[in-house]
């Protein structure tokens, strides 16, 4: 799972969860990008420069109307009940990690698979065997 696709689907979970709050008239971002943003925020472990020049860097066309790197953090900071919320709640972080495990395992059982089916035919590496190798 890229990165991309891991925020994808943590802003559907949290939009999801999050629906019924409305956008203020004057706001740049919903309040389920706001979470998001908490939740990477925070799963990203950095200080507030560095998550930003991460998420301006990486990640802008995910957000084109992120504000300024200031007014993000108060804004997180006046929003950080909904965050904390979804950080003790076990259904956004353990569903996507669930996902995250599962995308990996079926990843390292093909590599596995791939590495006995070349084992076999390769008669250079047939006294190898594909189940000591390590994946990820």
């Amino acid at each position: 799972m890229t990165t991309v696709e891991f925020i994808t689907a943590l802003f559907y979970e949290v939009d999801e969860q999050m629906g019924a709050i409305p956008k203020h008239p004057e706001a740049h971002l919903w309040p389920s990008e706001v979470v998001t943003l908490g939740l990477l925020h925070a799963l990203k472990g950095v200080g507030n420069r560095p998550f930003y020049r991460w998420l301006t860097r990486d990640f802008r066309p995910l957000f084109p109307r992120l504000p300024e790197r200031t007014r993000l953090f108060r804004l997180l900071k006046t929003h950080q009940n909904w965050t904390r919320a979804f950080l003790a709640a076990p259904t956004v972080c353990s569903a996507l990690s669930t996902r995250m495990a599962l995308s990996s395992s079926t990843r390292c059982a093909r590599a596995a698979a791939r590495s006995r089916s070349a084992a076999k035919a390769s008669p250079i590496i047939a006294g190898s065997s594909g189940a000591n190798s390590v994946c990820c």
